[in-house]
């Protein structure tokens, strides 16, 4: 999320997706347990909106990192 504001994308939404059939499923709770694996009980949506410095051929996107 950090790289898109810092390229000049505006944050408009942040949607919360709930996982069902997850942790009140046994199956899972169990298979957890004996695997060793979290389970996800929510995920993030972001909706963006690009603006004028977004849309430049010249902006770069990449993490300082990365180049």
């Amino acid at each position: 999320m950090e790289r898109f504001l810092k390229a000049g994308f505006a944050l408009r939404e942040d949607i919360i997706k709930v996982q069902h059939n997850c942790k009140a499923t046994g199956f899972w709770v169990k298979k957890s347990k004996l695997y060793n694996f979290i389970l996800i009980m929510h995920e993030h949506l972001f909706v963006f909106q690009k603006s004028a410095a977004a849309t430049s051929p010249k902006a770069d996107y990449r993490d300082e990192n990365e180049q």
